[in-house]
């Protein structure tokens, strides 16, 4: 995944790539670590872990492609280890003539440092930084959790298995950082699922909208592109409504739409079910998809053939679109929001008549001052 991809990404809902879950949330963070300027080498490794320094370069620090021969007279000095600390030795010793010293482990070590500029940055966390970027990282963990609905009383059999991929700060201290985190995939998944993830939550008055799984991609298309179409004649009228701007309700209406292909996609929900699999000629027919909302118009429950799917269950829940009114009863409507654009092209249809018909907060309308109000 870009650094561009996940940056826009939507915190609620996590990708799968290459075997692990990535997620992003809000990084509680006011000030972006800054870099620091160091001028000593960094410490050589070998495969015992022991560290050693170069104590003597040569005057071939910052110089640019190095060989290991130009390199052959370089004094190394051991700065670790179970024996010998404080020797010296030279890089052609590295190995003491039972191992090749050129492409000696410790040999390339010393032409990276060597070849490195003489004034180097590194980025300096701090402990408050750190202490930001684990609860965050948390907040993320508890997200995914909650998407897949795992049982968040074991999210200790993750431990070891969640890591902090990158964060990013915005040029603009209006827009919050950003952390991503990855936990590997077959070990989350070994998580139990949580029981109160199936509970669902029916008001005692609700708004119910229903429409085939097969056809609601189709329904929502046709609405936005009927409004869409007949957007420039309401700017050639002598009133404008002057509390809602559709252009904002048509993007919302495609939100909706993507959102809710991606929970059935999520649930890999297929369209259409076989009614009767014992009978010798099988019929097909779509799956019903049930959207309750309560008087306020807000998405309270989501039922596929009566049935509730639980990943993203809540995150769809969430998402502004579904407690937006307008949008929200447009969704409960779609069915006679379409009979009516299908008459859109005849003399008798008023477009204005047709969004307050059909629309909630009621437009107001006002008489245009001007001609581009």
């Amino acid at each position: 995944m870009t650094e561009t991809e996940w940056k826009s990404y939507d915190f609620c809902k996590p990708l799968l790539e290459n075997g692990r879950y990535y997620i992003a949330d809000i990084l509680d963070y006011e000030l972006e670590p800054v870099t620091e300027t160091f001028e000593g080498l960094p410490p050589l490794r070998d495969e015992r872990d022991w560290q050693y320094g170069i104590e003597d370069d040569q005057g071939l620090r910052g110089t640019e492609n190095l060989t290991p021969d130009s390199i052959a007279e370089v004094v190394l000095k051991i700065v670790s280890g179970t024996s010998n600390v404080g020797d010296t030795f030279k890089v052609n010793e590295i190995g003491h003539g039972k191992y090749p010293w050129k492409t000696h482990t410790l040999t390339k070590q010393v032409l990276k440092a060597l070849s490195q500029p003489i004034s180097q940055t590194e980025l300096v966390e701090t402990g408050e930084f750190k202490n930001a970027l684990s609860a965050a990282a948390f907040s993320a963990l508890t997200k995914l959790i909650k998407f897949y609905g795992k049982d968040e009383t074991f999210r200790n059999m993750l431990d070891g298995y969640v890591k902090v991929e990158d964060y990013y700060f915005y040029d603009s201290e209006l827009v919050a950082p950003k952390i991503l985190i990855s936990v590997d995939k077959e070990n989350f998944d070994l998580l139990p699922d949580d029981p109160a993830s199936c509970n669902i939550d029916i008001p005692e008055e609700k708004i119910l909208a229903q429409y085939p799984v097969s056809e609601i991609d189709k329904k929502l298309n046709l609405v936005h592109s009927g409004i869409k179409e007949l957007l420039p004649s309401l700017a050639e009228e002598g009133v404008f409504v002057s509390n809602i701007n559709f252009e904002n309700e048509l993007r919302n209406l495609n939100s909706a739409k993507s959102e809710l292909a991606f929970y059935l996609k999520s649930n890999n929900i297929q369209p259409m079910r076989v009614s009767d699999p014992d009978c010798s000629i099988p019929q097909e027919e779509s799956r019903i998809l049930k959207l309750g909302f309560d008087l306020d118009y807000k998405l309270r429950y989501v039922l596929i053939d009566d049935e509730q799917h639980t990943i993203g269950y809540d995150c769809l829940l969430e998402q502004p679109e579904f407690s937006h009114i307008t949008t929200s009863h447009y969704l409960t409507r779609l069915d006679e929001m379409i009979i009516d654009l299908k008459n859109k092209e005849s003399d008798d249809f008023d477009f204005i008549t047709f969004l307050v018909r059909h629309t909630l907060p009621e437009p107001i309308i006002e008489p245009k001052e001007k001609s581009n109000d």
